[in-house]
This record gives C-alpha cells, sequence and structure tokens, in this order.
C-alpha cells in the first residue's frame, strides 16, 4: 500500500542500530538511526576520519550520486558508489538478524508488543547506543564523548 504525499508506508521504525528508539519516517530524507546513534556514529567518524556507517535513507544524505555531466569515467565510479549503497550494509544486516533476536527474546515470541511496552524493557540511551556500535564494530572501536 502506498500513502498518499509519503515516500514509504510507515511513519516510524526502531532504530537500524540499537532497536531501542524509533527512526525513520515517511520522507525518503528520513535517518534509519535515532539522535543517539547518529552521534555515536559521527563520533566515530570523527576519530576515524570516516563515518562507519550511512544512517541516511536516501543516497544523496551521504553524498552518494550520480552527476550527468560529469565525465564517463566519473559516472562510472558514481554509478559503483550508488549500487554499492542500494545494495545496503551487510553489516547492519547480520548485525539484525542477532540483535533484534536478541532483545525480542524477552518477550513472547507470539506476542505484538506495543513500542511503548518494548521500549520499557529495552529503553534508549547514548550508553546503550555506544555499547551497540562497541559490539557491532568490535575491536578498535574508539572512545567516543558522553552526549
Amino acid at each position: 500500500m502506498r500513502w498518499e504525499k509519503a515516500d514509504v508506508s510507515r511513519e516510524y521504525d526502531l532504530c537500524i542500530v540499537y532497536f531501542r528508539a524509533t527512526a525513520g519516517g515517511t520522507s525518503r530524507w528520513a535517518w534509519l538511526a535515532c539522535e543517539h546513534c547518529r552521534a555515536v556514529n559521527s563520533d566515530v567518524g570523527r576519530s576515524w576520519g570516516f563515518e562507519p556507517f550511512r544512517l541516511g535513507r536516501h543516497s544523496l544524505m551521504h553524498g552518494v550520486g550520480v552527476r550527468i555531466d560529469a565525465p564517463p569515467h566519473i559516472r562510472d565510479e558514481q554509478s559503483a558508489r550508488l549500487k554499492e549503497f542500494a545494495r545496503g550494509d551487510v553489516r547492519l544486516r547480520d548485525w539484525r538478524r542477532a540483535e533484534y533476536p536478541a532483545l525480542a527474546a524477552s518477550f513472547d515470541p507470539l506476542a505484538d508488543v506495543p513500542l511503548e511496552v518494548w521500549r520499557q524493557k529495552h529503553p534508549a540511551s547514548w550508553e546503550a547506543s555506544q555499547d551497540a556500535f562497541a559490539r557491532l564494530i568490535g575491536p578498535g572501536f574508539p572512545q567516543v564523548r558522553p552526549m
């Protein structure tokens, strides 16, 4: 089903990184991660010189696009980057397959869990976001500042 005047037929989703806060929205320009996770991603990016994850829904939010007026070899490079972005991040897909079920295991597997109940059991916080990033990235996760 497509919603009128909406790019995506969901008002929000759980954060793509730690599944505790909401993110997203009906716009193609929405973030897939919550404020805490975007802050940690940016902090890691300042430490490493690049952000580890592209957390925006649209490629242009990350400077990924194809310029029609660019020379052919540049367009080819830009097209390759766009295809890579469109495939998504396998690290985040693998992470979801492990992290989300671990959090959901605290509920009846057949239950329809209201968002507020989920959030009471798994509260959002900068510390929880930092913990999720540390486990997701593994060794080499830099120290980041608290919010």
